[in-house]
C-alpha cells in the first residue's frame, strides 16, 4: 500500500489515510464508526 500511496500524493488524490481522516476532512457533528465499547445507534 506504502507505492499506492505514493502514486496517490504525485496525483494530488485527497485519500483518507488508514490512520484516519485528516483534520479538513473531517465534518463537524457528524459521527465516525462506533468506538469500540459504544452500544450501535439503532
Amino acid at each position: 500500500m506504502t507505492t499506492h500511496y505514493r502514486r496517490l500524493d504525485a496525483l494530488g488524490v485527497d485519500y483518507r489515510p488508514p490512520s484516519g481522516p485528516r483534520p479538513w476532512q473531517r465534518r463537524p457533528g457528524v459521527l465516525g464508526r462506533p468506538l469500540e465499547g459504544e452500544p450501535p445507534n439503532v
